[in-house]
């Protein structure tokens, strides 16, 4: 006989869009007696698989043990709470929320970055050894289709020496709607025949090394003298 278990799967699908829909019918500001009883009406089946998902717990629970799943009526009264939340918290109202579902996840505007957004590309990009903080830059600079960013974005594509970050900048002037040629293939991994004598070159020996703070400064030294291939290779074991 096979082990009883509770359903798998979410209790309510699609929770936040049917709550947001529930709540956009009504008052703003409306109470959860209100949420409640219209909740009920638009998604009877919704209120039953709680129903029916708080039974499995309490059967399956052996007695004066706990399960995880909340009084139904609590369990309404939470996710009405924290929704209600999330909206004050993000200025926006129900309505408000259901239409950013319908839009792209990741918009761009088509107009210039302000100098503040403009130096902090700037900033970011000239991290040699850092692809994150490129990859950030890339990220900023697929907001603003404009030339400027356009132009920067290519010469990332074309010319930065790790290649999930010119996947990335290729990836934003497609969504440009930018012909940036055929995909991008990847390359073989980098190995650098020379990295023990470069190891060697900054001058810390298998002693100093063994102490966190020496390891620490060791890497410090490496990654100014050899700023590109400390990013190749932290870049090799991060993506």
């Amino acid at each position: 006989m096979s082990r009883q278990r509770v359903s798998k799967g979410s209790v309510i699908p699609k929770k936040e869009f049917k709550i947001a829909t529930v709540l956009s019918s009504l008052p703003v500001g409306c109470d959860f007696d209100s949420f409640f009883s219209e909740f009920k009406r638009v998604y009877p089946k919704d209120w039953e698989r709680v129903n029916k998902r708080y039974q499995e717990h309490e059967r399956l629970t052996k007695p004066g043990k706990s399960h995880p799943m909340a009084h139904p009526l609590s369990y309404m009264r939470t996710a009405f709470n924290s929704f209600q939340k999330n909206l004050v918290k993000n200025s926006i109202s129900a309505a408000d929320y259901l239409v950013s579902l319908e839009e792209p996840k990741d918009k761009y505007i088509e107009s210039e970055p302000t100098e503040k957004v403009r130096k902090e590309i700037v900033r970011n990009r000239n991290f040699v050894y850092s692809f994150e903080k490129r990859m950030l830059a890339v990220h900023l600079l697929g907001k603003y289709k404009c030339q400027e960013c356009i132009d920067t974005l290519i010469d990332l594509m074309n010319n930065d020496h790790i290649f999930d970050v010119r996947v990335l900048a290729y990836e934003k002037l497609i969504r440009f709607g930018i012909d940036a040629g055929p995909q991008l293939k990847k390359p073989s991994h980098h190995t650098d025949p020379q990295i023990t004598q470069k190891i060697e070159s900054i001058g810390f020996s298998s002693e100093q090394v063994k102490t966190k703070e020496g390891c620490e400064r060791a890497i410090n030294e490496f990654r100014k003298k050899y700023p590109i291939e400390y990013d190749l290779y932290t870049s090799y074991w991060s993506l």
